[in-house]
């Protein structure tokens, strides 16, 4: 989805309140449902954490409790197709190629994005592999990570302005303003400017 916002308050709970209450059960012997009142969490989901963090305990019995921690509270992320550095990675070879060039359009992205985790064996979309190409909604959440990224489609550029565009005009404009600024003469040649 490209805009999903919760319908539900579940699994809100932050992550330090359920250590709490999970080291308040294994540490200092409370009950559960006693535990669960007091931080309004549910029975079911605080019995399911302190179950977690007690095979947790039995696997390393020298862990303390500063150093018994939750790995993941809540619902995981959608599943991300690169991680952080690679994603470093294309957007900084994107930079260049648009310092480069005049840049890539969205296709043309999408395209070298989708080559790119074939190329490092990342799992993906089946889509992406049917059409070789990442799909929309990657593409927009690839910009919002990294806004200093512009990606869009050229504005066509009139072959007259392409074309004046060049060394010598801008020199003869350039020499003009010089040449209209009070107190200067032309004793110079055209080659120092």
């Amino acid at each position: 989805m490209r805009t999903y916002e919760r319908k539900t308050e579940r699994a809100d709970t932050p992550n330090d309140v359920l250590e709490r209450a999970c080291h308040l059960i294994s540490f200092d012997t409370k009950s559960i449902n006693a535990t669960s009142k007091q931080y309004k969490i549910a029975y079911k989901t605080l019995r399911r954490y302190v179950a977690t963090l007690k095979e947790k305990l039995e696997r390393n019995p020298n862990l303390t409790r500063a150093e018994l921690t939750l790995d993941s509270v809540g619902y995981i992320k959608n599943r991300q197709v690169f991680t952080d550095e690679e994603e470093e990675v294309l957007a900084s070879y994107l930079k260049k190629a648009d310092d480069i060039y005049y840049g890539l359009i969205p296709d043309e992205t999408r395209k070298l994005a989708c080559q790119f985790a074939i190329k490092r064996n990342k799992a993906m979309p089946d889509s992406w592999r049917t059409k070789l190409l990442a799909g929309e909604d990657w593409l927009g959440s690839f910009l919002k990570r990294h806004p200093s990224l512009s990606i869009r489609t050229p504005q066509a550029t009139s072959l007259l302005r392409a074309t004046s565009f060049n060394k010598q005009n801008v020199k003869l404009t350039l020499l003009s303003r010089i040449m209209d600024v009070p107190g200067t003469s032309a004793e110079y040649s055209e080659d120092e400017v």
